[in-house]
Parts: C-alpha cells; sequence; structure tokens
C-alpha cells in the first residue's frame, strides 16, 4: 500500500500543514519507506514467541506515600518580603 500525493495533501490539511512541492515528494517517499518498514515487520514469523504483556523487564517500584506535618512557615517567614498574620504580602497584579 502506498500514499499518492493526494493522500498527502489530504493528511496535510487535516493536519494543517502546508508544503511546497519538493517538500510534498520528499514527505511521500519518506511516508511510504514507513508503511514498507511496517510491512517487513508483518511478514516475520513470530510463531513459538511468546507474547510478552510489558517490554520492561523491572517493574515499577514506588516509594510508600505517607501524610507526614511539616511546618515550614517559619522558614518561609524569615525570607518573604512581607508577611503579616499567617499571609504573604504580594504586590497587585490585577487593577
Amino acid at each position: 500500500m502506498a500514499i499518492s500525493q493526494q493522500q498527502l495533501k489530504h493528511i496535510l490539511a487535516l493536519s494543517k500543514l502546508d508544503a511546497d512541492e519538493s517538500e510534498l515528494s520528499k514527505f511521500e517517499a519518506d511516508l511510504n519507506n514507513i508503511i514498507k518498514l511496517f510491512d517487513n515487520i508483518q511478514n516475520v514469523d513470530t510463531t513459538g514467541v511468546p507474547a510478552m504483556i510489558s517490554p520492561l523487564t523491572s517493574h515499577f517500584i514506588a516509594r510508600q506515600d505517607n501524610a507526614i506535618e511539616q511546618h515550614s512557615e517559619p522558614y518561609f517567614k524569615e525570607i518573604a518580603p512581607k508577611y503579616e498574620a499567617h499571609h504573604f504580602i504580594v504586590p497587585k497584579v490585577i487593577e
């Protein structure tokens, strides 16, 4: 199966992309090479090859998510330009 220039123009229009004639011929050749690659992959004999759930051999190990109470207010209070009654005072940005 090969992609024609008309199909390629349709794909470019759907993608909202624009290409001149020299780029069209290059894109057409590239896409047709990709399609040939997939055709070659489909012709590979996979009988006797066990199916894989995942190509990764390791399992995802996540750390335990424990809630901890950590008060960093004194630190941020010290470095804040303005701080009053548990609030940071910032310049007004919306008029």
